[in-house]
């Protein structure tokens, strides 16, 4: 039986990355669903306090496939970005859903960070083509 914050977990899951609850049971080995069930698995590894063969049942795996996902998440978020920005939506929108208004107002302040870097980065390149443009 999948409890109400579990199928939040996967409702948001599936806003973010588009994989379903049903890919999500599946043993589909496609890449983006793989990384989903990754997210999946981590953050409730993380903010639950479900057993390991729990979390494997919930997402279709065994136990070892979790422990395996545990063992390549940090190598993960150092080294793929989508990966990194998806976990870190998904988690933010979790943890934010479940009553930690802190969260909410971390994952807005991150926002608007990511936000003002964009925009610097714009104005960057646009002072760069003024400055460099053939008259």
């Amino acid at each position: 039986m999948i409890k109400e914050e579990e199928r939040l977990l996967f409702r948001i899951l599936e806003q973010k990355t588009g994989v379903t609850e049903g890919e999500i049971f599946s043993r589909n080995r496609k890449s983006h669903i793989i990384d989903a069930k990754r997210i999946a698995a981590i953050i409730l590894r993380k903010h639950s306090n479900y057993k390991l063969w729990r979390i494997a049942e919930l997402i279709g795996l065994d136990h070892s496939s979790i422990c395996h996902y545990q063992k390549t998440h940090d190598n993960l978020i150092d080294t793929d970005r989508k990966f990194r920005e998806d976990f870190d939506y998904v988690k933010n929108q979790f943890l934010a859903s479940i009553g930690q208004p802190e969260i909410t107002l971390k994952m807005r302040l991150k926002e608007r960070e990511l936000l003002d870097m964009e925009i610097e980065r714009l104005k960057f390149i646009i002072d760069f083509k003024k400055n460099n443009s053939i008259v």
